[in-house]
């Protein structure tokens, strides 16, 4: 059996981590002392917590590193839909428009239509600039 050295003399038993006081009327005390011959290891405290902090830090980095991929991929959308914008036709975003947003009536379409095209006419202007 396996146990642990605990900072203030009592031992941890690794299989079911009961924690074992250093008294000669305790059963479980008495195996410990029959296992003696066996090695012992301290249970370090301040290396679980280095580990649990180690673990919390690669997680909050996994978090980061997704963000981060993201934040990118929007970038990226963004930059293909300026671009898009910058060169589509009224007929262009006239269909697309129909085709994204069939759920409005027509009226609707067509003032979504032409807020977008003033939004690329726009862009195409900056762009000349």
């Amino acid at each position: 059996m396996k146990y642990f050295l605990m900072n203030d003399g009592s031992v941890m038993r690794e299989s079911d981590l009961a924690l074992i006081p250093p008294t000669e009327e305790n059963k479980d005390w008495q195996a410990y002392l029959a296992d003696t011959a066996k090695t012992v290891e301290p249970y370090d405290y301040a290396a679980e917590e280095a580990r649990q902090d180690a673990a919390e830090i690669v997680t909050d980095a996994k978090a980061a590193e997704k963000s981060a991929i993201a934040a990118i991929r929007d970038d990226a959308a963004l930059s293909a839909i300026y671009n898009a914008l910058k060169t589509a036709s009224f007929a262009q975003i006239a269909t697309w428009v129909d085709n994204n947003f069939s759920g409005m009536t027509v009226a609707q379409r067509a003032v979504l239509t032409l807020i977008i095209a003033n939004t690329a006419a726009d862009l195409r202007e900056r762009g000349n600039r």
